[in-house]
């Protein structure tokens, strides 16, 4: 009886300090996004509010880092020595900008990046902009929207039920508009949206079912052959 006691004893001990040593680790070993215990991976770096993500081509995704940022984001066009090319995800309910300045040097902006956020009421676009993925803007109060030269893409829900929605200019280069992009939900007061390109050159956008209310009015600005 005595022995089999000891064996229950030694069991709990090794259990104990197996225990102990869990709980004993270095901290450091993981990194991760404050109030959220989601380990980042290991190309992420958290800096400030921000975080940046290498990608695959060596330049960098920036995305929020926290919750509750609030004023006027300008997006930085390079981290450790390399450009920023895309924008991920920012959005939140206790992540309130007013306005969002993107650098030349971003080419997409992420699904969702900026969904839901109710007091972002202005959006600047650099230069070197090609892609804006689905639910980008949904649900934002952005007044007006002019797309460099040479961006082509907006992905669907993109800027659905942007209700201060007054103006957009778009570029030529524009080649897909998706699905209920620019639906309004009965309370935008966009009217018209003003192409840089010929009615024939409009003609050959793929333009999705929905992606503009069939109220509002497309101004062509080049001159048809």
């Amino acid at each position: 009886m005595g022995k089999f006691k000891a064996i229950i004893l030694i069991t709990l001990l090794c259990v104990f300090v197996g225990l102990f040593a869990a709980c004993a680790e270095t901290p450091g070993n993981s990194t991760e996004i404050p109030g959220n215990s989601t380990d980042l991976p290991t190309n992420t770096v958290i800096d400030g509010d921000l975080s940046f993500t290498e990608l695959s081509d060596g330049t960098y995704e920036v995305k929020a880092a926290k919750i509750g940022l609030t004023g006027d984001l300008v997006i930085p066009s390079t981290y450790n020595g390399k450009s920023v090319t895309k924008v991920g995800v920012f959005y939140g309910s206790q992540n309130a900008f007013t306005s969002v300045t993107i650098p030349d040097s971003v080419t997409e902006i992420a699904t969702q990046a900026f969904h839901e956020m109710h007091g972002l009421k202005s959006v600047t676009f650099g230069k070197g902009l090609k892609k804006i993925c689905n639910y980008a803007f949904s649900g934002c109060q952005i007044d007006s929207l002019v797309f460099p030269k040479g961006f082509n893409y907006i992905g669907r829900n993109a800027f659905t039920r942007n209700t201060k929605l007054n103006y957009v200019y778009l570029p030529d280069s524009v080649n897909f508009i998706g699905y209920d992009a620019f639906y309004d939900n009965g309370y935008c007061i966009l009217e018209e949206i003003h192409y840089e390109g010929t009615s024939q050159q409009w003609e050959q956008i793929n333009i999705e079912k929905l992606a503009i209310p069939s109220d509002i009015s497309i101004i062509c600005l080049g001159i048809d052959s």
